[in-house]
């Protein structure tokens, strides 16, 4: 992890996302969705955005093992939904998932990682 002031807030906050995630992936589905692409653009984005977050806190050559993590979540949330009566596993949400990661790597690449400095040295201000 990047030595960042608030790194083990920015950690916790993530990790508390991914719980969430599962949340969510594990309820009950209240309808129908208005479009059926629309889930699968869900999973993208939500994986772009845990891979830019959890990219924002390590070096760019730990991105690679983010992304490899972040598959092997998506997998473990597709498992979980196979033992769940009223959700299914479901392959093509595992490649939105693989999708949305890469996308989330291309975008951390292109400069989003630097996330967590930034805000990590705005909140600290300017010293003395």
């Amino acid at each position: 992890m990047l030595p960042l002031r608030y790194g083990r807030l920015w950690l916790a906050v993530g990790l508390l996302a991914l719980v969430a995630g599962i949340a969510v992936a594990l309820q009950r589905q209240s309808g129908l969705p208005l479009f059926v692409l629309s889930d699968k653009l869900y999973h993208a984005a939500a994986f772009a955005a845990f891979t830019v977050w959890f990219g924002g806190l390590v070096e760019l050559r730990h991105l690679s093992w983010v992304a490899l993590g972040l598959l092997g979540y998506g997998a473990l949330i597709e498992v979980a939904q196979s033992f769940v009566p009223y959700r299914q596993a479901d392959g093509f949400d595992l490649a939105a998932d693989a999708a949305g990661i890469l996308l989330g790597c291309v975008l951390s690449a292109a400069g989003l990682r630097h996330w967590g400095r930034r805000v990590d040295a705005w909140l600290a201000g300017p010293h003395p």
